[in-house]
């Protein structure tokens, strides 16, 4: 993911931007351009932020505000050819800059957008869109179809998307609200917070946290040194959740009808079933003399098996059905079953 970072600095370096001079000598210049329709916009800016919302459609409308000083050093270049936009600032020298983009389109156009440190908004496109950018902020709001957003510092917040969506960032954190789809959230040191989502979900981060609430459909959360939970989980697809030296919390809203694992190998591995009813077969490993095992009903089956040099206790009991699956376990934790 680091590419991204050292790729669009080059980018800003292309541009030649070392921001000089006063900002607040420079004189407000407006352009507002109307295009026909176009399959791709492709927009690469370097400090100014842009808003894009769907419009109607049969044009494209693009307003740009922005003050730079000296004046002449920047301009605004807004350029078509067949069924493409080009979008782009550039400098001639140094210059300190602001600049405003606005745009409305078809909301099924594509979207190709590189930032170095200017905050993008998306309001309710259905088109493909692809946006990069070092340090600014990425908020996207009801919006369908296939999405890729990737920041290296900056923060992405999502609410009442669906499609197939793809969230990175480095430092920043992601936030997920209301959506369906097919949804990959990914951070090395950020947090990464989701409510309300439903499809297959697919959340890994390295040292950063993961909380959600009332998800549901095929789960896979993983943290390296962060804690994982989650709150109303509506287990109807098989759930995986995995952290190295973190706490897990699993609490169920009703429940579950698929397979759930829990696995941690220095934390806490903690499902709460909040009163639901408890039937299926419930598996625990923990280290002797290391982990603890916890349970509210007496167990079926106990033994020790030998693994890498530690030794393993295994219990496990069957209530009411053999499915689904549960699989508690950890090293040096608390595996524990609460009804």
């Amino acid at each position: 993911m680091r590419h991204i970072l050292w790729a669009l600095c080059a980018f800003c370096l292309s541009c030649g931007y070392r921001p000089v001079g006063d900002i607040n000598t420079a004189t407000q210049q407006v352009q507002n351009r109307l295009f026909t329709p176009k399959e791709l916009i492709d927009i690469q800016l370097v400090s100014g932020s842009c808003r894009i919302n769907a419009g109607p459609t049969d044009a494209i409308h693009v307003r740009v505000v922005h003050r730079y000083g000296p004046a002449d050093k920047f301009t605004a270049t807004l350029s078509e050819e067949d069924n493409l936009l080009r979008l782009r600032e550039e400098f001639f020298s140094l210059a300190r800059s602001q600049t405003e983009w606005t745009i409305e389109a078809p909301p099924q156009t594509q979207f190709r957008i590189h930032s170095a440190s200017g905050d993008i908004i998306l309001t309710e496109l259905t088109g493909p869109i692809e946006v990069e950018s070092v340090s600014g902020d990425i908020k996207v709001r009801s919006t369908t179809g296939k999405l890729s957003l990737k920041t290296a510092t900056g923060d992405i917040d999502l609410a009442n998307c669906d499609g197939d969506i793809t969230t990175e960032t480095i430092s920043g954190q992601i936030r997920l609200k209301n959506g369906h789809g097919t949804i990959t959230a990914e951070t090395d040191s950020g947090p990464i917070k989701a409510q309300a989502l439903d499809g297959t979900l697919y959340f890994t981060t390295n040292s950063g946290s993961i909380k959600s609430k009332d998800l549901s459909g095929q789960l896979s959360l993983y943290s390296n040194s962060g804690d994982i939970s989650a709150a109303a989980l509506h287990a109807t697809g098989p759930g995986f959740f995995n952290t190295t030296s973190g706490d897990l919390a699993i609490n169920l809203a009703q429940a579950p009808t698929a397979e759930l694992t829990l696995q941690t190998v220095s934390g806490d591995a903690v499902l709460d079933y909040g009163g639901a009813p408890i039937s299926g077969n419930f598996s625990f490993y923990a280290q002797v003399d290391r982990g603890e095992i916890i349970a509210p009903f007496s167990f079926d089956r106990e033994e020790q098996h030998e693994l890498e040099g530690h030794t393993y206790q295994l219990k496990s009991f069957t209530r009411t059905d053999d499915l689904p699956q549960i699989l508690l376990r950890t090293d040096s934790g608390r595996a524990e079953l609460r009804p």
